[in-house]
């Protein structure tokens, strides 16, 4: 019995066929919805009502072998990628030893239906850049989808600014407000479907992260601000 865990490359068939019960590996989402590099971020920016982790039998496809143990895990709209990424560890490890602790007796389950899934891409740093003229709810499940890493943003005054947390906050701020404008002392931004972001924790290049409350003491972004992102992220 072979274990493997983010590897992320495809093993080669004498590999694969080497051991007895062959290799196995601990997935974060429920297959085939997410196979790929980075499902955790794709499961919460696609705004899923669930997740959860597979223990698979590797085969030479991308995360395409049969599944031994899967566990679904409810998500909500607050969740961050690095909050979800903890959890999944720990569930994944607990699952990974019930199943080798059985695994004469282990029915693996082909996975199904193949038109479920989906490819969980590789994630960027400009994958992260805040286009105001999306819906909020997008915005916000983009937000946490990268955080803490590699972090959405936006651009102001030339100077990039990370948001590691966000809310949505319902319409009418923004009625008849251009896309991308602050509307109040909070930095509530106005999105593109009518409902704002509220960023609520932010991080200045070559700062820490902090509550927005906190940033604006010291950094003002005025109401009627528009915010853009032009600039590539470094």
């Amino acid at each position: 019995l072979a274990v493997v865990t983010a590897y992320g490359l495809l093993l080669p068939k004498p590999i694969l066929e080497a051991t007895k019960y062959g290799c196995l590996n601990i997935h974060p989402s429920l297959l085939p919805r997410w196979r790929g590099a980075a499902p955790l971020p794709h499961a919460i920016m696609a705004g899923d009502k669930e997740t959860g982790v597979c223990i698979m039998q590797l085969d030479e496809g991308m995360d395409t072998g049969p599944i031994l143990k899967k566990q679904v895990y409810p998500l909500n709209s607050t969740i961050t990628c690095g909050e979800l990424h903890d959890t999944m560890k720990e569930i994944g490890a607990d699952m990974l030893l019930e199943v080798i602790d059985n695994i004469e007796s282990v029915v693996p389950e082909i996975q199904s239906p193949e038109s479920a899934a989906t490819h969980a891409a590789k994630i960027n740093k400009q994958d992260g850049k805040l286009d105001f003229a999306k819906g909020a709810k997008e915005l916000r499940n983009l937000v946490h989808g990268l955080s803490p890493v590699p972090c959405a943003f936006f651009e102001l005054n030339g100077e990039l600014f990370k948001v590691l947390r966000a809310e949505v906050v319902a319409g009418d701020p923004a009625k008849d407000v251009e896309i991308g404008t602050v509307v109040d002392d909070k930095l509530t931004i106005v999105c593109g479907d009518g409902n704002c972001l509220r960023p609520l924790i932010v991080q200045k290049q070559g700062k820490k992260p902090m509550e927005a409350k906190i940033f604006l003491n010291g950094n003002r972004i005025p109401q009627g601000t528009i915010l853009q992102c032009t600039t590539p992220l470094p």
